[in-house]
């Protein structure tokens, strides 16, 4: 993939990226833009898609064995799990200082900040055996336990010969 290319990508997935925040922070804000806030779930398959196809080139070319790979997606996945959770606790911590009403008024919002709760977010149990856990105001955070799975099934597939 020549550098054109990687950054056209780049920039269609952080495009999606922001469309994506910015619907889930229209439940939160007076901010709506409808024809922004109506395509969140086409931008979470947009940015899931060229995100594969990406991978799938990186790991034929770059990442062309488990321990290489493995070790990019967990640096991919924990560069954005932990500052997403240190940012949720203190800017919910500064809302509900400041407008406890708005919070605990939004029907997604869960206040449990509990070290077992941040330690399940960091192992991706947060989701599954009837369990939805939300940290904060952060109720998107489910799907970095789903992009986990996604890279280990990808991965496992991939290195044991099931796709070339």
């Amino acid at each position: 993939m020549n550098k054109l290319t990687s950054i056209y990508l780049d920039l269609i997935r952080f495009t999606a990226a922001l469309v994506v925040v910015l619907s889930h922070a229209a439940g939160f804000t007076s901010l709506k833009i409808p024809i922004i806030s109506g395509l969140g779930t086409e931008a979470v398959v947009v940015f899931f898609v060229l995100s594969g196809y990406v991978i799938a080139y990186v790991s034929n070319n770059k990442e062309n064995n488990y321990a290489a790979f493995f070790k990019a997606r967990a640096i991919r996945i924990y560069s954005v799990l932990v500052p997403a959770i240190l940012i949720t606790f203190f800017l919910d911590h500064i809302g509900l200082k400041y407008n406890p009403s708005y919070y605990f008024s939004h029907p997604n919002f869960y206040s449990d900040y509990s070290f077992f709760t941040f330690i399940k977010l960091v192992f991706f149990l947060g989701e599954g055996f009837n369990q939805h856990l939300v940290f904060g105001s952060n109720e998107p955070i489910w799907s970095i336990g789903f992009e986990c799975i996604y890279y280990i099934l990808f991965g496992a597939l991939l290195f044991c010969g099931f796709v070339e």
